[in-house]
């Protein structure tokens, strides 16, 4: 067989590129999100991804067990390493990761990305397999399944409430041309089987979906940490702090309430302070990682809560990101309520993985107008 050179490579990495006939267009401003047509993957979003997660209870013994798990799509057009192009080997860039973490077993990691593992999905709907994972849309509830270590999980997450947009149906955007389309399901019904080295039990919880698609990275965009949590009354609260210019509250940072009865409640989140209290050091990445947070205001809605994971061990190396993800303890008062339940947080972008500074991923450009016959009025 013969072995290809460097140049070789580089040269083929180009010429293929130069015959790309697909670009990536930003989301138009004029969208909207329609359900359940939008649970589906969406070809021409540049970044795609599907989040779960979960926290649960063994109806037997009572033992918790927490999920979080995403289903991602990057489309690699505008994406390059060290300034050549990577969509010959990589477009779509698909990945899926899951953490599992339990009070006996600890945090249990698994992982499929392209090209180790098989990605199917349905002709229309959501039905997204990597390997033996699997996420789908059936009859009204989310089905999924998906394992780590010796840990392997099969759950129905039925909504509970009327779905969350946050925004009104349109496109949010964090930056300027971070233009994207997102909704959420909050408080869902969770219920299914349980695999822990060989026995199956059943396990019943609430869970929280999310999915978003569109243009979501810019460079201006260091990370964020976003916190989500459950309130009483059938309420539940999400801020998310962006990273830039050396920030944790820059330009789209974000917070709402959202209830089961009416669209988001907009907070201020820059009337939201962010203190990170303790930190963890990874022993794998070296990477110093918050372990716990006090978010509080004085403000719109007055707030002091500690936030604290579960397990300090929850990093995920996923490149082109790094995250620490995993279940919280959230304590303390909010908006006149005293606050004692399990949260989510999400943070990104603390910790780049090795080679992260080759990789850029450009600006889609803007939809042109359409081309208008003779005689047409818009």
């Amino acid at each position: 067989m013969r072995r290809l050179t460097a140049p070789c490579v580089l040269a083929t990495l180009v010429l293929a590129t130069g015959c790309a006939t697909v670009h990536i267009r930003q989301i138009d401003p004029d969208a909207r999100i329609a359900l359940p047509a939008d649970h589906a993957p969406h070809p021409r979003a540049q970044t795609e991804w599907w989040h779960v997660h979960a926290d649960l209870t063994d109806v037997q013994t009572d033992e918790q067990v927490h999920l979080f798990a995403g289903f991602v799509t990057e489309r690699t057009d505008l994406d390059s390493v060290a300034g050549l192009p990577i969509a010959p080997l990589a477009n779509p860039y698909q990945t899926a990761y899951v953490q599992i973490v339990t009070e006996r077993g600890g945090v249990q990691r698994g992982r499929y990305s392209f090209p180790l593992g098989s990605v199917r999905s349905a002709s229309d709907g959501l039905d997204l397999r990597h390997g033996p994972w699997r996420i789908a849309w059936e009859e009204g509830a989310v089905i999924i399944e998906v394992g780590a270590g010796r840990q392997h999980l099969r759950l129905r997450l039925d909504p509970t409430r009327p779905t969350t947009i946050p925004g009104g149906g349109g496109p949010v955007q964090i930056v300027p041309g971070t233009r994207h389309l997102w909704y959420q399901d909050e408080g869902m019904a969770a219920q299914g089987r349980w695999s822990d080295r060989g026995q199956t039990r059943w396990v019943t919880g609430t869970a929280f979906f999310k999915h978003q698609w569109g243009r979501l990275y810019d460079p201006d965009v260091q990370g964020f940490e976003w916190f989500s949590f459950d309130l009483p009354g059938e309420r539940s609260v999400v801020v998310v702090k962006v990273h830039s210019g050396g920030r944790t509250d820059g330009p789209g940072s974000l917070a709402f309430i959202s209830t089961a009865g009416g669209p988001p409640r907009r907070i201020d989140a820059q009337q939201i302070d962010l203190e990170r209290t303790a930190r963890w050091r990874s022993p794998a990445s070296g990477a110093s990682w918050p372990v716990a947070w006090r978010l509080s205001s004085d403000h719109e809605v007055p707030m002091d809560l500690q936030v604290d994971a579960l397990h300090h061990d929850q990093e995920l190396v996923v490149f082109p990101a790094a995250f620490y993800a995993g279940p919280v303890r959230v304590r303390g008062r909010f908006d006149g309520q005293d606050v004692d339940t399990i949260g989510f947080v999400e943070h990104v972008g603390g910790w780049a993985p090795a080679l992260r500074p080759l990789y850029r991923s450009d600006q889609p450009e803007e939809e042109p107008p359409p081309v208008l016959a003779r005689g047409e009025v818009t």
